[in-house]
């Protein structure tokens, strides 16, 4: 698997992944989300990970607002795995490949937001460094079940850049094969 920045011929990739990722157990658009491309001058990436030739997952990652005051904040936007790559690792690499980018930004900490009806991916986002700093109770209802939404940080002090971090281009095999992919 080799990780690197999106180019111009992976949107349609990416919105497959985009459409057929989610369910209406971890994520609330189900079938309205749209494929966030950067429009602003704030620092951005999207970072796609590549098998045989195909785009089988993606991680957006932002500065968070335009606002000052949160300058060094930045937000995972999205990240998502085509189904048929699930488990073998893809999550958790996009993920490591999204917090080195951050670290490389200057930002000192990444927030995201996950639903509890994706227990798999919030123990994901633990094992690589993400911690639950607040949760909404009840704040989505789907197929009559409510969900909490879970707000989730890394924090550079704690989860410092790999010294052997692979750059968006060139992804080392072990992160592929780690667990707790989403």
């Amino acid at each position: 698997m080799q990780l690197r920045e999106v180019e111009p011929g992976d949107w349609g990739a990416i919105a497959e992944i985009d459409e057929t990722a989610w369910s209406p157990e971890s994520d609330p658009g189900y079938g309205v989300r749209g494929v966030f491309r950067p429009t602003s001058d704030l620092p951005s990436a999207t970072i796609v990970a590549v098998t045989e030739g195909r785009v089988v997952g993606f991680v957006e990652c932002a500065r968070r607002t335009s606002n000052p005051c949160n300058r060094d904040v930045a937000r995972l936007r999205c990240i998502a795995v085509h189904p048929e790559w699930r488990r073998k690792g893809v999550g958790r690499a996009l993920t490591l490949a999204a917090i080195d980018w951050a670290w490389g930004q200057s930002f000192e900490k990444i927030v995201l937001t996950v639903m509890s009806s994706n227990p798999e991916a919030k123990a994901m986002y633990e094992a690589c460094g993400f911690f639950e700093e607040a949760r909404l109770r009840g704040e989505f209802v789907v197929d009559g079940v409510a969900s909490d939404d879970l707000f989730m940080a890394c924090l550079r002090r704690l989860v410092p850049a790999r010294r052997s971090a692979p750059s968006p281009t060139h992804a080392a095999p072990e992160d592929v094969s780690q667990e707790g992919s989403t």
